[in-house]
């Protein structure tokens, strides 16, 4: 499957409908509304924002979450710049205020030059699941990097995570109860099954977060697997990716 065409495809949909709230434009449930504050706050505490930072946000999406990364830019003087599809950046632009610290790259990000442009910080969340070639995805991002600048890679849908989250008492209950869009107990007959009906991208694996774990300590950069607080909506079965230069 072409995850980035479809999800392309789905958020140029999305922007479009009138109906629907920032939530759901951003690609979350309607049982979501309100969390982007403590998805912001984790960001936030992860990354540690300074005064005057470059930082670019890949795939910074349209919604509640980049208002409020604009408004922190904005507080704290950061050159922010926000790289996404055009339907998005167009939307951002025409909805959200911005001061002249903001710029848009209304590009993919694999096919964006950035000559010799280098970053603080770079945050991309919730986007790595939607890329067909996640691997040169993120080697792209780290080359992109100041001398002691970071990364953070949240959000990681981790399938094999999900799965033994699934199998669980804990986590057949907690899924049950929130979601009930499908049947857990079809769904986790076996691993095999799983792999077979979950919509999920397969490529972000167990094997894929060792490969960043290893990839970039071979870098001679540091590498941090860090949790999700349980406020956060996926928190039980994604991860978040921390890579310090």
């Amino acid at each position: 499957m072409n995850f980035q065409y479809y999800s392309n495809k789905k958020y140029s949909k999305l922007i479009k409908k009138k109906n629907k709230s920032p939530t759901e434009i951003s690609g979350r449930y309607p049982e979501d509304r309100g969390l982007e504050k403590y998805i912001f706050l984790d960001i936030v505490k992860k990354l540690k924002f300074k005064n005057k930072e470059t930082v670019l946000d890949i795939g910074c999406g349209y919604g509640n979450l980049v208002k409020k990364i604009i408004k922190l830019s904005h507080k704290k003087n950061i050159k922010l710049t926000l790289c996404d599809i055009k339907n998005i950046i167009s939307a951002i632009k025409l909805n959200i205020k911005t001061k002249k610290n903001v710029e848009f790259i209304e590009q993919n990000f694999q096919n964006y030059n950035f000559r010799n442009r280098k970053y603080d910080k770079i945050l991309i969340y919730s986007v790595i699941h939607y890329i067909d070639k996640p691997k040169l995805f993120i080697d792209k991002a780290f080359e992109l990097l100041n001398r002691n600048g970071c990364i953070l890679i949240g959000d990681l849908p981790n399938i094999d995570k999900k799965y033994r989250f699934l199998k669980s008492n804990f986590g057949r209950k907690f899924e049950k109860d929130r979601i009930k869009r499908f049947d857990i107990n079809k769904l986790t007959k076996s691993y095999r099954s799983f792999l077979k009906n979950t919509k999920q991208n397969l490529k972000i694996n167990d094997n894929f977060i060792r490969w960043i774990e290893q990839k970039f300590s071979k870098k001679r950069a540091k590498v941090f697997i860090l949790r999700q607080p349980n406020k956060l909506p996926y928190s039980y079965t994604r991860e978040d990716i921390l890579i310090k230069k």
